[in-house]
């Protein structure tokens, strides 16, 4: 069977970024997006985020530049507070042991901060090697899952995103990718499940355990 190509999301999968992103999605709202309901939970997140990030706040009255305002704002703020940052140890090391060529990790945060965050919680030089496509390159995920095979040279029926909301699901299947959801996330597995992903992980030894039997 050819090996697969893994997309990891990295805020929710690999980052323990959540209590951080919930500070500032409600900074955010309180100061400049008042419209938008504050989000204490991840339940909270399947409200104000139930389908594609770049259109689910427009059912709130915001438009396409508002929209990404509010984005390109909590990006920023989540660059800023970085160091902050913790990482899903179980994720991480099973990365650490992955090929290089095997696997990228495909964000919306900026990839800077990924590879900061990455290499110094991991604590290791091999976080250096990682291959990251980030906000910096700002295209959606389904036209970043599409240059990443044709660099990477795979198949897309090869690549496997594996992410924790439901954009990631929604966004690999209009790239014809396959699509693992994990439980630890910013979107409960249950509320994933709903969108037929390929696979439902709810623990990283799950996830890790069925990578390892694959790949390793």
């Amino acid at each position: 069977m050819p090996r697969a190509f893994y997309a990891f999301d990295f805020d929710g999968v690999i980052a323990d970024s959540l209590p951080i992103a919930l500070e500032e999605y409600r900074r955010l709202i309180s100061s400049d997006f008042q419209q938008l309901p504050l989000p204490e939970s991840s339940e909270d997140l399947t409200k104000l985020f139930p389908g594609p990030l770049r259109t689910s706040l427009r059912r709130f009255g915001l438009n396409e530049q508002e929209s990404k305002s509010f984005f390109d704002k909590h990006s920023a703020a989540m660059r800023e507070r970085s160091a902050e940052v913790g990482i899903f140890s179980d994720v991480a090391e099973l990365i650490l042991r992955l090929p290089v060529d095997s696997f990228a990790i495909v964000t919306s945060a900026y990839g800077d901060a990924v590879r900061r965050i990455f290499a110094d919680k991991a604590r290791s030089a091999l976080a250096e090697n990682v291959q990251i496509v980030g906000r910096e390159r700002s295209l959606p995920k389904d036209k970043k899952f599409k240059e990443l095979a044709e660099v990477n040279k795979v198949e897309l029926s090869r690549m496997i995103k594996i992410g924790d909301m439901a954009s990631d699901i929604l966004y690999a299947r209009s790239a014809a990718v396959g699509v693992w959801a994990v439980g630890w996330g910013y979107h409960p597995i249950s509320y994933l499940a709903v969108f037929d992903p390929d696979e439902c992980f709810p623990s990283q030894h799950e996830l890790c355990a069925k990578i390892e039997g694959w790949q390793i």
